[in-house]
């Protein structure tokens, strides 16, 4: 699926799929969805952005984000970007690994403080 967002950027969504059974090269073969890419442009695709990658609990570490994360590339890169982001949750070291490890760097860092609330005596 494809199509120009509120933000004004073409976005592509793609189910991962797997093959299953003995004939896994077989196009009649039933494939399953693991997971879901989300593909966005930014400036008519100079770069580009993903805005999701899930791989379902079960299919983890079996190298479907992997081929994910490289599909996404590749699909990029035809389309013209120059480069590919996207965002990661700090807590978040598998999928961290994987993009250190697919030669992605940090380029920010967010911080936060929790405070306390402060109320006006009655």
């Amino acid at each position: 699926m494809s199509e120009q967002g509120p933000d004004g950027n073409v976005h592509k969504v793609y189910a991962v799929e797997a093959r299953t059974g003995s004939d896994a090269d077989d196009d009649d073969d039933g494939a399953v969805v693991v997971g879901a890419l989300w593909l966005g442009s930014t400036d008519q695709w100079q770069s580009a952005y993903i805005y999701d990658i899930r791989i379902a609990g079960e299919f983890q570490g079996s190298g479907f984000g992997r081929a994910t994360l490289g599909e996404a590339e590749r699909v990029a890169s035809r389309l013209g970007a120059e480069s590919l982001a996207l965002h990661v949750f700090g807590d978040n070291t598998r999928a961290r690994k994987l993009y250190l490890t697919s030669g992605y760097e940090e380029t920010n860092v967010n911080m936060r403080k929790r405070l306390t609330v402060d109320t006006p005596d009655s």
